[in-house]
């Protein structure tokens, strides 16, 4: 009998401490939130898009403007002038948290993905097509 009590007395005590630590990490990531110290890295392969790539910068910015973003364009070896229209961009902006990776040939979209997640620094990670899709 005192053996059960103290198998449930401990069973407890995890199912309390799990409460406690959720609601900690629920406050924790509140707060970081708040105070704009969780980073989100945007990784964008492109490959061919010139058409869309205004809309997407602006739709990105005005979509994020309050948040602590990394954007990470990937071309992948674009041939419409997708890579010079991203380079003046990327230049216009501060390099820590605005990167260009450039392929000299198309690699397909996993490598794209890949070579963004090398190098993203984010809390968390968003995949964002250049099509807007």
């Amino acid at each position: 009998m005192f053996l059960y009590s103290v198998i449930e007395m401990y069973q407890k005590l995890q199912e309390d401490l799990e409460c406690i630590e959720e609601l900690y990490r629920g406050f924790l990531i509140n707060m970081l939130q708040k105070n704009n110290l969780l980073k989100l890295s945007i990784l964008v392969p492109v490959f061919n898009e010139i058409r869309y790539l205004e809309t997407l910068t602006k739709k990105l910015k005005e979509s994020f403007k309050t948040e602590n973003v990394e954007y990470i364009f990937i071309d992948d070896g674009s041939t419409d002038g997708s890579k010079e229209w991203l380079k003046r961009y990327v230049d216009k902006l501060p390099k820590e948290n605005n990167i260009l990776i450039s392929f000299s040939k198309n690699k397909g979209k996993g490598k794209a993905l890949h070579a963004g997640l090398k190098i993203c620094k984010g809390d968390y990670i968003l995949f964002q097509d250049s099509d807007l899709e």
